[in-house]
């Protein structure tokens, strides 16, 4: 009795299948080389928020005269699930949340143009619509030491800058880095030996430190805006600043008559690692960027880093996605080997050897066959 379909067809012509088989083997081990390698599944927020800044009003003005409008507006387009909302008395975010399998770059098209023929209130910057986006973090590094804090948060923008001259680390972030605050100290009676008050001293440091605008200049290659930039952002630049000047033509300069330093603005907020101060910076993957390949340039770097690295100051790796996918797919290939020893063996014990071996053969076959057509 001859028997008919495929299988049948394979049996009797046993080149084909083997044939088929190692086709499967090497595309599936081709295809493992060059697939996206991801300790977690990358993955996107469905939503899409419009975002509204509004100076000098209150939470109820937000909602009566923003929130409330542009809720309205785009919660009948079609594709919009839910629309949540929240607001303080200087920002609103208004979120939809849209059904699966919709364009969300058309929607977003849709939205925004529903958000501009809102009318808001005057005062009300123009709304930005924009689809949330979450950023995958791949490594996270602390530099920590007893040293000036200040000295600290230098070292962690060296670290970073280092980084970010590598082509492909292209997302590199200090995690809440304190703010800059250049802190200026004055004594009583230095003010009152010279007649000066507080607000006077205040009033010349904004005159001396801001930006000036030159106006516009035409040309026959186009216009060309003229800036005047004479904004003060360090403490020994605020040393030269005029804040008496005598009738001789005599001038008092800040630096003479205060304390000038730079600091941050919050003090009490401090981070601590093995009992020292510390600063994290975080380093993203995007793209078809990979845990293993950013660490592997992060490495690359690490030499370099270490010279820039003050005495004092220690490097210490806390997160590496790489580490985590390396034992995953370490435990993965010993279970998966494991499960084939045990296949083979108790298959032998009660089928015949032949039968065993075809089958333990076709396991990793049908897998490495999935990887291949996964990627086609």
């Amino acid at each position: 009795m001859t028997g008919k379909g495929y299988i049948a067809w394979m049996a009797r012509n046993s080149v084909t299948p083997n044939l088929l088989m190692f086709f499967l083997i090497i595309g599936g081990l081709i295809s493992s080389l060059i697939i996206r390698k991801e300790v977690y599944p990358d993955y996107q927020f469905n939503t899409v928020t419009v975002s509204v800044f509004y100076s000098g009003s209150t939470p109820s003005e937000m909602e009566s005269g923003i929130v409330l409008p542009i809720e309205n507006a785009i919660s009948d387009i079609d594709g919009i699930k839910e629309v949540t909302s929240r607001a303080t008395s200087t920002n609103a975010w208004i979120k939809a949340h849209l059904e699966n399998k919709v364009d969300v770059n058309q929607l977003m098209r849709e939205i925004e143009n529903e958000v501009n023929r809102v009318n808001l209130p005057k005062g009300a910057d123009k709304p930005r619509v924009f689809r949330n986006q979450t950023r995958k973090q791949s490594m996270e590094l602390i530099v920590y030491g007893d040293v000036e804090p200040i000295v600290l948060r230098e070292t962690a923008n060296s670290v970073k800058d280092v980084l970010m001259q590598s082509d492909y680390l292209t997302q590199v972030a200090l995690h809440y880095p304190p703010k800059y605050q250049v802190q200026i100290e004055l004594d009583s009676d230095t003010l009152e030996k010279h007649g000066l008050t507080i607000s006077n001293i205040s009033k010349n440091i904004s005159n001396q430190s801001l930006t000036k605008s030159g106006g516009k200049l035409e040309t026959s290659g186009g216009d060309v805006l003229l800036q005047v930039d004479e904004m003060k952002q360090w403490a020994n630049e605020f040393h030269d600043i005029t804040v008496v000047e005598t009738s001789s033509g005599g001038q008092l300069k800040l630096g003479e008559i205060a304390e000038i330093s730079d600091g941050f603005a919050d003090k009490k907020a401090k981070s601590y690692y093995n009992g020292k101060p510390s600063q994290s910076i975080l380093i993203y993957r995007s793209g078809e960027q990979t845990p293993v390949g950013i660490s592997e340039h992060f490495y690359e770097k690490l030499p370099e880093i270490n010279d820039l690295l003050q005495t004092g100051i220690e490097l210490d790796i806390v997160l590496d996605d790489a580490v985590t996918y390396e034992q995953r797919m370490n435990l993965l290939l010993k279970n998966a080997f494991t499960g084939l020893l045990l296949v083979l063996v108790i298959l032998t014990i009660f089928l015949e050897a032949k039968v065993a071996f075809w089958t333990v053969v076709g396991i990793p076959t049908s897998f490495l066959g999935q990887l291949y057509f996964a990627l086609l």
